[in-house]
């Protein structure tokens, strides 16, 4: 798998899980060997900050939300005060960090974002 970002969108890519089909593939002059390629949308970029960033055991200021996503973080707030309620988040200053129990449950906490409008 790989995300490569771009000035102005995201695109996901996949390739073929068999190295036969992988090389086969690649014999094609059009593909290569890539299974699936995706752009995502900009509904999808938020999440998909939130996705990478809840990885990060030292957090992410919040600034930063802004500036990867072109999103307010208005519109994520009512989702991290949530997660820090349930303990899964630490809110300190200017930074968002996952606690253990987050780390811990991280698929949960990822998806508390999922649908976050």
């Amino acid at each position: 798998h790989s995300k490569i970002t771009f000035h102005d969108h995201i695109e996901r890519q996949n390739c073929l899980k068999s190295p036969q089909s992988y090389m086969n593939q690649l014999t094609n002059k059009n593909n290569h060997g890539h299974k699936k390629k995706k752009t995502l949308s900009v509904k999808e970029v938020p999440f998909e900050f939130m996705l990478n960033a809840l990885r990060l055991t030292n957090g992410f200021n919040i600034d930063l939300f802004s500036v990867r996503t072109g999103e307010s973080f208005n519109v994520i707030e009512k989702i991290v005060h949530e997660a820090a309620e349930k303990k899964m988040l630490s809110i300190s200053h200017n930074k968002i960090k996952p606690t253990k129990m987050g780390l811990n449950f991280l698929n949960d906490l990822q998806q508390m974002f999922l649908n976050y409008h």
